[in-house]
């Protein structure tokens, strides 16, 4: 029936337009149509290509924090071993807040190319309107498998920044092997918690019909967006929290009570006040859907206390010491002056003074190139004449200088430490102490919350994604369990690993092993997402696409 409808259709036209026009006729809706397939093809593709286009730019968001922490460790090597005392400590601690700038700045542009990521794949989705319905559905599964292989991908790029600047932290000891290790469970624990609960969320929703997926997932997109926003407020509140609490660390590690202790000479009179210094201790962080995670809270920076009349006995003494090294060394500067001026007031100095007058008047003479040349070379003799002729003064005299400096800021700085213990110098670093174990206790009340704030977020995702892959058809409930409880069980493995950990040494080596074992995930999944990319592309391009309307070249309805 469907064909004798379009013969009919086709010979009014040829009897009403003529042969000619009856070429034509054809020929349009042949043109259109293929016009139609070009468009929803290089639609399709271009949607395509905006989606392979966010990975790029995540790509080059890690490059860049990669390469940033990478300079800064380079730097810091190259100048560690020049540095002492506090200036070693002000290396350590631009060391640190370059590496957590980089880290940070990268983990906010990933998060922002979240929203891009998300317009790209809807975009791609709509573009895939004009498919066939197999090849649609295929395309779809496609989809959903290459962005779990995106969100893996970005994971493992971050998690194996995150083993580099544990690494350089242990490496450099930016902070002690055990408060690295509490802070590594704590992360685990963080991320454990929320595979649990996407494990409970894959055991819910396992036999969920589409009609309940489609409302389920509606609400939970919209609560996910109220969520995140959630989690921006709670992430706000913790960064002026930990800024001030690591300007307070910093002014402790910077101060003169610490400068003192890293000296020989004070060490075993100011020592770690393990009484009065905060305890670490373990916070249970229960979450709103009932599991939880056990976080280690510290105080990095320790209290220390001081001896003040056995460092005010050696004060004491080291000025009187010093007093006279300064009168000695002044006496040395005043004799290797008088030295010089004796040797300048020599009939040697002023011969070799007037030879290089001479010299400069011969080369300015001189008219030729040759004449110049050969005035050169005298001058440049003369010249280096007459600084041999006082070369063992004047070294003298800077020698002296430098000593006499050397004295005199060794006096200046005990001088410093004397007023700093008759006016209660140490009771104020008790009270920048206190500050600072405030600013922590602040700091960690904001990340609980932030904490939740994430975790709750984190688990609203889990659930949308997993609504999404009912609704398409792409989730494998068996493989994505059995997933979820193997990535469980390696990150538990993982803290006995840290657990066991009992040096610096082994602790950057557990790093080290970490960073691989993400770099080979890492691989892995790149080639699991380029091998998505290739498929959906090339169904795409060799598929069938339907035009958009029957009046565009498609085969119409039968006239009933």
């Amino acid at each position: 029936m469907k064909k004798k409808f379009i013969a009919v259709s086709v010979l009014i036209c040829a009897l009403a337009l003529g042969s000619t026009t009856l070429t034509s006729c054809v020929d349009d809706n042949e043109s259109a149509s293929v016009t139609a397939i070009r468009d929803a093809k290089a639609k399709q593709l271009t949607a395509l290509a905006n989606y392979k286009d966010v990975q790029a730019q995540n790509e080059k968001i890690i490059a860049e924090a990669k390469a940033a922490i990478k300079n800064a460790e380079a730097k810091a090597k190259e100048i560690a071993n020049e540095l002492q005392n506090i200036e070693l400590e002000k290396a350590k601690a631009t060391l640190a807040i370059d590496i957590e700038t980089a880290k940070t700045q990268a983990e906010a542009a990933l998060l922002a190319q979240q929203a891009a990521l998300e317009s790209a794949k809807a975009s791609l989705i709509r573009a895939l309107d004009q498919v066939s319905i197999a090849e649609k559905d295929r395309i779809n599964s496609l989809i959903y498998k290459a962005d779990s292989e995106l969100s893996r991908i970005n994971d493992y790029q971050q998690r194996i920044i995150t083993a580099e600047q544990n690494r350089i932290s242990a490496t450099y000891e930016l902070e002690n092997a055990k408060i690295l290790k509490e802070q590594a469970i704590s992360e685990n624990n963080k991320d454990i918690a929320l595979l649990e609960a996407k494990l409970e969320l894959y055991k819910s929703y396992e036999n969920t019909g589409i009609e309940e997926a489609e409302a389920a997932y509606n609400e939970s997109v919209v609560a996910q967006e109220k969520l995140y926003a959630d989690y921006q407020t709670a992430k706000k509140n913790v960064y002026p929290l930990k800024e001030e609490g690591d300007k307070l660390k910093e002014n402790l590690s910077y101060s003169l009570l610490m400068q003192m202790q890293r000296k020989p000479e004070f060490s075993q009179y100011i020592v770690e006040d393990t009484e009065n210094t905060p305890e670490s201790e373990e916070i249970i962080i229960t979450y709103d859907d009932g599991t939880a995670s056990i976080q280690t809270k510290n105080y990095p920076e320790s209290k220390y206390k001081i001896d003040s009349e056995e460092v005010a006995s050696v004060v004491d003494k080291n000025i009187t010491t010093t007093n006279r090294e300064v009168a000695i060394k002044q006496v040395a500067l005043q004799e290797a002056n008088t030295a010089l001026t004796a040797k300048k007031a020599e009939e040697g100095y002023k011969l070799a003074v007037k030879a290089v007058a001479d010299a400069q008047d011969a080369f300015n003479a001189a008219k030729t190139e040759a004449e110049k040349e050969a005035a050169k070379a005298t001058l440049e003799q003369a010249e280096r004449d007459l600084v041999a002729y006082t070369e063992n003064e004047e070294e003298a005299v800077t020698t002296a200088e430098e000593n006499l400096k050397r004295e005199q800021d060794n006096l200046a700085y005990y001088q410093e430490i004397k007023n700093w213990l008759d006016n209660s110098g140490y009771e104020e670093y008790e009270k920048i102490y206190d500050s600072y174990v405030k600013a922590i206790d602040a700091w960690w009340d904001a990340y609980i919350l932030q904490n939740k704030a994430w975790h709750n977020y984190g688990v609203q995702v889990n659930k949308t994604l997993i609504l999404e892959g009912i609704l398409n058809s792409t989730i494998d409930f068996s493989q994505d369990i059995t997933n979820c409880q193997t990535t469980i069980n390696n990150l538990k493995a993982q803290n006995e690993d840290l657990s066991s950990v009992q040096s610096q040494e082994t602790l950057i080596k557990y790093y080290e092993n970490q960073k691989a074992q993400y770099e080979e995930y890492l691989k892995i999944a790149q080639a699991n997402y380029d091998s998505y990319i290739e498929l959906i592309n090339d169904l795409i391009e060799n598929g069938s696409t339907l035009p958009e309307t029957p009046e565009e070249g498609g085969e119409e309805t039968p006239a009933e």
